[in-house]
């Protein structure tokens, strides 16, 4: 698989068929492979979501760093936050969403979804998937992961990719060859990933070069305004200051309690 993926990425650089819109319905993209619309957009929030706008702005000033990392405990209210942020954000930037699962895991499929996350937000970029072409020897996934960094140097605009779930990447060679490419990701390509722990990635030079931000489960924990503001929507009478401190205190802050 390492070298089928190889050979299918390294066309990205030389361009190819472009993958279609994100709006066009569920189509063949490889051997096995179809392009699910849903995973390419953030998921729809409830209407008893509190808008968490100070953690949206937060989010915005910190997405225009290489990387922001949204490191919480499931049930922490992260995609809640990224979607809000991602529809607050879309007017005015280009966007790339890819929700993970636990099938993404697999080289081939990860890298097809991601160039499709990107092609669905930047409409000349191209990305060809081809079909099984035979091979011997297995080849590095580095060369994959350089073909698509090579690819991303092409797009001129500022990009912001979403990868939401990252917890699911946990093939160490997938997880190398994601390393490389954001590393050698231009300077107007950023990057915000958000999973249940920190994702197994060299994050020391990020960190080094000040283009690293990190948002964790305490950021995300409820404030008593937020519990009352939350009781608002839920319930006919809201909570008092005093009976949402001791929500707080209870949970935690954690908003599923």
């Amino acid at each position: 698989m390492d070298n089928q993926l190889s050979t299918t990425l390294q066309s990205l650089a030389a361009g190819g068929t472009a993958l279609q819109s994100a709006d066009y319905p569920p189509r063949s993209i490889g051997p096995g492979y179809h392009l699910i619309n849903s995973k390419l957009k953030p998921p729809h929030t409830t209407a008893a979501c509190v808008e968490r706008r100070s953690l949206i702005g937060r989010v915005t000033r910190a997405s225009r760093k290489r990387l922001l990392v949204l490191s919480a405990p499931i049930g922490s209210g992260k995609t809640t936050l990224l979607s809000q942020w991602y529809r607050h954000a879309l007017p005015t930037r280009s966007l790339a969403w890819l929700s993970l699962d636990e099938q993404d895991c697999e080289p081939m499929r990860f890298f097809v979804y991601l160039a499709g996350a990107v092609s669905s937000a930047v409409g000349n970029f191209e990305a060809c998937v081809a079909g099984h072409l035979p091979g011997s020897g297995a080849i590095s996934l580095d060369p994959a992961a350089t073909a698509l960094a090579e690819a991303l140097c092409r797009i001129e605009q500022d990009l912001t990719i979403v990868l939401d779930d990252i917890q699911w990447i946990g093939d160490p060679a997938l997880t190398r060859a994601f390393c490389f490419l954001l590393q050698h990701s231009p300077p107007n390509i950023h990057w915000i990933v958000s999973g249940r722990c920190m994702p197994d990635l060299d994050l020391s030079r990020l960190r080094l070069q000040d283009q690293l931000a990190i948002i964790d489960g305490a950021d995300l924990s409820f404030t008593v305004a937020n519990i009352a503001q939350l009781s608002r929507k839920l319930c006919r009478h809201g909570l008092s200051l005093q009976e949402a401190t001791r929500v707080r205190n209870c949970t935690e802050g954690w908003w599923p309690g």
